[in-house]
């Protein structure tokens, strides 16, 4: 088992915050669903909570990263920065 993470109260709040409003927008298409809403309409919601969810993968991508180089200097810290950039940029492609 993994350790604990410790999380700053940023990144604790701003991921909760976004989780529960995808949460919301799921119970949304759910009672779409139910309500036999229009498929495009249904279709959009989702592409909403996709999108919600991928940017909480983001936030939690970049800080596993930001812990991951605490410490890490000079040329070592460039290059971490620059695959933090290539994975954020991958991770965030629609």
């Amino acid at each position: 088992m993994r350790k604990k993470a410790a999380q700053s109260d940023r990144f604790k709040r701003d991921t909760l915050r976004r989780l529960k409003r995808a949460t919301g927008q799921l119970s949304s298409v759910i009672r779409m669903i139910e309500n036999e809403r229009d498929h495009m309409d249904i279709l959009t919601q989702l592409a909403a909570v996709r999108g919600a969810v991928t940017q909480v993968g983001v936030i939690v991508t970049q800080e596993h990263l930001r812990r991951s180089t605490m410490g890490v200097t000079g040329k070592r810290k460039k290059e971490m920065d620059s695959l933090n950039r290539v994975l954020i940029k991958f991770v965030s492609c629609k």
